[in-house]
């Protein structure tokens, strides 16, 4: 099993397409667990079920290159939310966050610092509803400023900000939305501007990760990372690991 480095508050994105061979699928549904195994088949609809098992599987493979064990010995938990977290049999300070849009994936890793990432595909249509249910005053004012074609660009920016800091904080939708403010103006930087977080919004480091695959997303980090590396696991690069299961 190939090992791979991950150096204390870097930051390692990875791109993956989710539609893959029934041969490389089953390959990484061999490494699952047995929960993982259960909560798969408790989807009604094939391709959910699908999307679960191969998102979950290159989840186990980066996994196990980052702590240089089989993908199938890779031993999760869970917080009282849900975020998985490496099982602390594995003595392991790597952190990880991931998150599916369709047949796109992102995985974000670091060392000895929370991460939370989330993508959504581009539309046509805006989020007007859920800016009055879930964004800040402020945050509806300069939304409802914006002209009408940049608002469906604007709402996925600002929602995929807030989630990705609140999965990284590992809260999920316990957290008010709403008080989670941040940047949300087409071209404007990625930032969290105020945060329910005990050390202060400011301790959070907020970056847009493009538009791979139609995507747009945002990766959430709990300290300043030294260095953010983004990779597209391609079609091919993914056989040759399932060749090593």
């Amino acid at each position: 099993m190939p090992t791979r480095s991950l150096h204390d508050h870097d930051v390692h994105l990875w791109w993956a397409g989710l539609s893959i061979s029934d041969d490389e699928r089953a390959r990484l549904e061999a490494t699952l667990s047995a929960d993982e195994r259960v909560r798969a088949a408790r989807y009604r609809l094939g391709w959910l079920r699908r999307r679960f098992v191969v998102g979950r599987g290159i989840l186990r493979v980066l996994l196990g290159e980052y702590l240089g064990i089989d993908p199938a010995a890779v031993q999760l938990q869970y917080g009282p939310f849900g975020k998985p977290a490496l099982a602390s049999a594995h003595a392991s300070d790597v952190t990880f966050s991931l998150s599916h849009s369709k047949d796109v994936a992102v995985y974000a890793f670091s060392r000895g610092a929370d991460v939370g990432v989330d993508i959504e595909h581009l539309r046509s249509r805006d989020g007007a509803a859920i800016v009055r249910r879930f964004f800040s005053v402020r945050e509806r004012d300069i939304y409802c400023g914006l002209p009408d074609s940049q608002k469906p660009l604007a709402f996925l920016l600002g929602w995929t900000r807030k989630e990705a800091y609140v999965k990284g904080r590992g809260v999920g939708l316990s957290e008010c939305l709403a008080d989670v403010e941040v940047t949300l103006a087409p071209g404007e930087p990625a930032q969290l501007l105020t945060a329910p977080d005990p050390g202060g919004a400011a301790r959070w480091w907020l970056e847009e990760i493009g538009a791979a695959g139609g995507c747009v997303g945002a990766v959430a980090v709990g300290a300043r990372p030294r260095r953010l590396s983004m990779t597209t696991l391609t079609q091919e690069d993914l056989a040759r690991r399932c060749q090593w299961q």
